[in-house]
């Protein structure tokens, strides 16, 4: 802006009688003139300059200020996050906001408004971190666009208290699920958000389109990646997808796609007919069953993380030092994944020193002459045969040295396969 354009503009502003600054106390607000010039020019000039481009756009021919309620400002901050925030999110924030909004007619630049907003909520712990985390960002975007001088929200403690502990299922309750007989639809829910830990909203969003052979295509919280996906698990969801067109929801109601609640009230009523008894009937516990589930299992916590698909900035340091090209995590993850998926580990719950063949699930075809030929030649073959099965083969041929010499063990795995054949 010119100097003169400038001058022109800081002219028309007014200093309130008995104030020695703009009667905007949100920094937004700035009202008009009546010959103070000197005194306004400073106040404009003082300015930010995203708050100097609010003024120009704002301040109307006749040398009067247009002024936004909080409503409106509350406004224009959702649609500027709808590119960013789902709408059932933009819901979520309209329904912390608003109210603020109608309770306070200007926005506050005090701590003192913010703070009478949540202290209804003191008593629950969840619901005040929960506004105030919303109101945070709100403030947050007001200070980077330059509309407030000074953040209050810095000067607002945050709700005590520790979020409320996610029980998850043990592996008896693991168990009891996936053996409770499901509908395609719910068969669907344990398969992505018990067995790949997905979360809600990665469920909610998928597409027919999104399954593919050996991977699924995730609109993940941070971004839109692929992940692998276990090969039981797509049959499941082909059979749900029953052949629609490949745009559509994968997951569908008399009304379209479901929406997070419908799942949510999906699962809680799942858990309840299977008796799986305390934990919190919700998709979230189905994710905390999944990473924790691996984590007593072995599986080391930088591979938990990449299995949750964690925030980067949530990760460990040494983690931000690894770069990884999308088919390397991919692999990394699968590999992980084939090993310590809910399914997987049902697989393997019970097996000792002496493998149970049948709880893999193995049937013998009859393709196959188990008995004929040499016993270790036959065996290692079978066991590259069963790798696709996952971890567990992998570990018995590792156990019998790979060309099993292992005499013993080599044995009772004979008979054992001897056995299930003349079943």
């Amino acid at each position: 802006m010119s100097a003169q354009k400038e001058t022109q503009k800081s002219s028309n502003l007014k200093i309130s009688p008995g104030n020695t600054r703009p009667s905007a106390s949100s920094g937004l607000l700035v009202a008009v003139g009546n010959g103070i010039e000197n005194a306004a020019e400073v106040v404009y000039r003082s300015l930010p300059p995203n708050a100097r481009r609010v003024v120009d756009d704002w301040l109307e021919g006749d040398g009067h200020y247009q002024v936004l309620s909080t409503v409106e400002i509350v406004g224009k901050y959702l649609e500027a996050k709808k590119q960013k925030l789902r709408p059932a999110s933009i819901t979520t924030y309209g329904a912390v906001l608003y109210p603020f909004a109608r309770a306070n007619s200007e926005v506050p630049t005090t701590p003192e408004p913010i703070e009478a907003y949540l202290a209804p909520f003191s008593n629950e712990n969840t619901t005040a971190r929960h506004k105030y985390n919303v109101l945070r960002a709100f403030y947050n975007w007001l200070s980077r666009r330059g509309l407030i001088s000074t953040n209050p929200m810095t000067m607002v403690d945050r709700p005590a208290g520790q979020a409320d502990e996610i029980v998850p299922l043990n592996a008896e309750q693991n168990q009891v699920l996936h053996d409770f007989p499901k509908t395609d639809r719910e068969q669907g829910y344990i398969g992505l958000m018990l067995d790949h830990g997905f979360r809600l909203s990665e469920v909610t969003r998928l597409n027919v389109g999104d399954i593919y052979n050996d991977r699924v295509y995730v609109h993940g919280k941070e971004r839109k990646e692929f992940f692998p996906l276990l090969g039981e698990v797509r049959e499941w969801l082909l059979k749900l997808a029953g052949g629609r067109a490949l745009d559509e929801p994968l997951f569908v109601g008399r009304q379209g796609r479901l929406s997070d609640s419908q799942v949510q009230l999906g699962i809680k009523h799942l858990l309840e007919r299977a008796g799986v008894n305390g934990v919190r009937a919700s998709p979230h516990t189905l994710r905390h069953t999944f990473s924790t589930l691996a984590y007593l299992a072995g599986c080391d916590w930088d591979a938990v993380e990449l299995l949750l698909r964690q925030k980067e900035k949530r990760r460990g340091v040494t983690n931000r030092y690894i770069h990884l090209s999308p088919e390397q995590r991919l692999k990394l993850v699968r590999e992980k994944l084939e090993r310590y998926s809910p399914l997987r580990l049902l697989a393997k719950a019970e097996l000792g020193e002496k493998p149970d063949f049948h709880q893999l699930g193995l049937r013998h075809t009859g393709t196959v002459p188990l008995i004929e030929g040499e016993p270790a030649e036959l065996l290692i073959h079978l066991l590259d045969q069963m790798e696709v099965l996952g971890e567990t083969a992998r570990q018995i041929k590792f156990q019998l040295g790979g060309n099993g010499h292992k005499a013993e063990l080599l044995q009772y795995i004979t008979e054992e396969l001897k056995h299930q054949v003349n079943k």
